[in-house]
């Protein structure tokens, strides 16, 4: 028996192919429906009129829709990782963090309200593990915030046969306007995340082989992804 359309969502992260950089992936807020290719447009300029041809469960919808620039279509779908089964993982972990702060930010202000030159060693080396601690710990929550708000596609899944399409008044439109490439995405998560960015670990296999790096691990299934 067929699959439903729009079910595999492929994990981005085992690609050994680059993702096209002709696709656009454009969120759902973005976008707006209207009745068929023929139907005046509705919706301000701000967002980009789609119309649909087939039936997709909702399930399968993802984040948004992938736009591929070249041919002017709507591939697929895509989701990012906040949108994956995989995100409750994340957020426990990141609950399990938060929850976690083992230094108290009173004893390093009680030692920093002490003029310096009054410190004896033993505070001045308790403040300097304490600042320790406290950067450990930020920096621990700023990689867990980065990988939960990941804004790259995770997965992608291309529908065959489409069944979004660009209203063609929208053919003249910049795709920009409405959303992002994936070397965009990436760079947003580089200027999240900062040193905690690791290219070993946050980058798809394609791309550590484009820089230089040995990617890491085996493939994931693609139903790594799937819904519940």
């Amino acid at each position: 028996m067929k699959e439903p359309n729009g079910w595999d969502f492929e994990t981005v992260a085992w690609f050994s192919k680059p993702v096209s950089d002709t696709y656009w992936f454009i969120p759902w807020s973005n976008t707006e429906f209207c009745e068929d290719e023929i139907a005046p447009p509705t919706a301000s300029k701000t967002k980009l009129l789609i119309y649909t041809t087939g039936v997709l469960d909702p399930a399968y919808r993802g984040t948004g829709i992938i736009v591929d620039e070249k041919e002017g279509h709507v591939v697929g779908c895509y989701k990012v990782h906040l949108d994956t089964p995989k995100a409750e993982e994340t957020k426990t972990e990141l609950y399990a963090v938060k929850g976690d702060l083992k230094f108290n930010p009173s004893d390093q202000q009680r030692i920093l309200n002490i003029p310096e030159r009054n410190r004896s060693k033993d505070q001045k080396d308790e403040l300097n593990e304490l600042q320790e601690e406290a950067e450990d710990w930020s920096l621990e929550v700023r990689r867990l915030n980065g990988e939960l708000l990941d804004p790259r596609p995770a997965g992608i899944a291309l529908h065959d046969p489409r069944i979004f399409h660009v209203h063609p008044d929208m053919a003249t439109r910049i795709f920009k306007d409405y959303g992002n490439e994936y070397r965009a995405l990436e760079w947003r998560l580089r200027e999240l995340m900062g040193s905690v960015f690791d290219a070993k670990k946050h980058l798809p296999a394609y791309r550590q082989k484009e820089e230089g790096l040995e990617a890491d691990g085996v493939q994931l299934p693609a139903a790594d992804l799937q819904n519940p």
